[in-house]
């Protein structure tokens, strides 16, 4: 693995880490306060939700490290070129937009304004944003990346994007299973 992709991934890592502790410590101070049970859950939920993305990128990162080490001893020319991860990130993004779109359409379709929970409004919110960090990364991502330090802004911006799509999601059904 090259020195510039475990720059990457490092800065990948530490701001997964961080992202964890925010979303523990935030679940805990809610809490802690007082805060309506759905809400607890629902951030509780995220952080566990970024340890999984953290797990998974530790996992892939294993796994590139091992058919490199496999692709060293195979026939020059063997290999296949895998599409570039630009297209990928975007075709993703704009999925994640498409499905939150859709959420924030129907809870302002369904919702009563009057009656509108502080975990409700908090899905709006986390829904919202992750439109606008899934707009942006397109922007961004265009048709390829060039660099480690580009590959990690782009991957930060995607888990900003999904992270943005669980917390409303699970924000969603906090409200609708526990209230």
């Amino acid at each position: 693995m090259s020195d510039a992709v475990a720059e990457s991934q490092g800065m990948i890592s530490h701001f997964c880490g961080t992202a964890v502790a925010i979303a523990a410590l935030t679940a805990t101070l809610l809490g802690m306060n007082g805060a309506e049970v759905p809400l607890v859950v629902a951030t509780g939920v995220l952080a566990a939700v970024i340890c999984t993305f953290w797990a998974s990128s530790y996992l892939w990162d294993k796994l590139v490290a091992a058919d490199e080490r496999l692709d060293a001893g195979a026939t020059p020319g063997s290999e296949t070129e895998p599409a570039p991860l630009g297209r990928a990130i975007t075709a993703g993004a704009q999925l994640a937009i498409t499905i939150q779109g859709v959420v924030l359409g129907l809870i302002f379709s369904l919702s009563d304004q009057g009656d509108v929970t502080v975990t409700s409004k908090v899905a709006v919110i986390a829904l919202g944003a992750g439109v606008i960090f899934g707009i942006l990364l397109i922007t961004v991502s265009g048709d390829s990346i060039h660099g480690p330090s580009t590959h990690a802004f782009v991957i930060l911006l995607f888990y900003l994007t999904l992270w943005g799509l669980a917390y409303g999601l699970i924000s969603i059904v906090s409200v609708v299973v526990l209230s």
